[in-house]
């Protein structure tokens, strides 16, 4: 999994490292003094506490102070999501870096410690501590680097449709509209319509309504509980609202609900 990593002193300015290609990914970061890549035609500055992310395969060099402290881990591949974030990076003309806080500098050196002690007295194990770190350290590049070179969230409509119904199912008595139930799943209330009608072929509307009905239908045969009641705790205003909105939907009154699993209930 790793081809090479570093962690000490380097005099870049004497020795620079000349541009070349590369067969691994690098990961090279500037803990102390300054550092820069090297490219065939571009120049970048000089900095200090930062790390910058070389794809295979991708010419580059390094130049800088006489004593830098360096910290190099070079994996053979890397996380997709890490590697597209690079490309979309590189569409816009930029190298994919990260500027390092104190907290990010000892995690980092701890990390490539460990991975040295790891590699000198290595067992079965190793290769999986190495792809961990190496996901550890795509998981924190790519919490820093700028969103617009980040993967893109996609969500599976059906899951999201899923979460809605059942955050509805949970504030029945509150009788939250479609607006408020889109709010609590992270969408819009006009992709939570999108979504209802691809997932479940009809509107967040008529999605919560059903579930509603069926709350009532549960009361209706489980209890003994007045239509009241059964109305306000499955979201109605009244009981004559509920009723109403129960004949439209099953073509009979709840009290007929009732009565008639009383009667398949005594049958069986």
């Amino acid at each position: 999994m790793l081809r090479y990593i570093a962690n000490g002193t380097r005099n870049y300015r004497d020795a620079p490292i000349e541009c070349k290609i590369r067969p691994y990914w690098e990961l090279q970061a500037v803990i102390t003094g300054r550092i820069a890549p090297v490219e065939p035609q571009r120049r970048h500055e000089l900095r200090t506490r930062r790390l910058w992310v070389w794809p295979a395969l991708a010419p580059h060099g390094w130049t800088g102070d006489t004593s830098a402290h360096i910290v190099v881990i070079a994996p053979a591949r890397v996380p997709d999501a890490l590697r597209r974030a690079c490309e979309r990076a590189a569409r816009a003309g930029q190298v994919l870096s990260w500027d390092l806080a104190a907290a990010d500098i000892r995690w980092l050196q701890s990390l490539v410690d460990d991975l040295a002690g790891d590699l000198a007295r290595p067992d079965h194990l190793t290769p999986l501590r190495q792809e961990r770190a190496v996901i550890d350290l795509a998981l924190r590049v790519l919490a820093a680097c700028p969103p617009r070179w980040r993967e893109p969230a996609r969500q599976d409509p059906a899951q999201i449709a899923a979460r809605a119904l059942a955050w509805y199912g949970e504030h029945l008595a509150e009788a939250p509209d479609a607006r408020t139930a889109a709010a609590a799943v992270h969408v819009s209330p006009a992709h939570l319509r999108r979504i209802c009608h691809q997932a479940l072929g009809r509107p967040p509307r008529e999605a919560f309504l059903d579930l509603a009905l069926e709350r009532a239908d549960e009361l209706l045969l489980g209890t003994e509980r007045p239509l009241e009641s059964i109305a306000f705790d499955c979201g109605f205003g009244s009981a004559a609202a509920f009723g109403r909105a129960y004949a439209r939907r099953r073509g009979h009154p709840p009290g007929r609900t009732r009565r008639l699993g009383t009667v398949r209930n005594l049958q069986r």
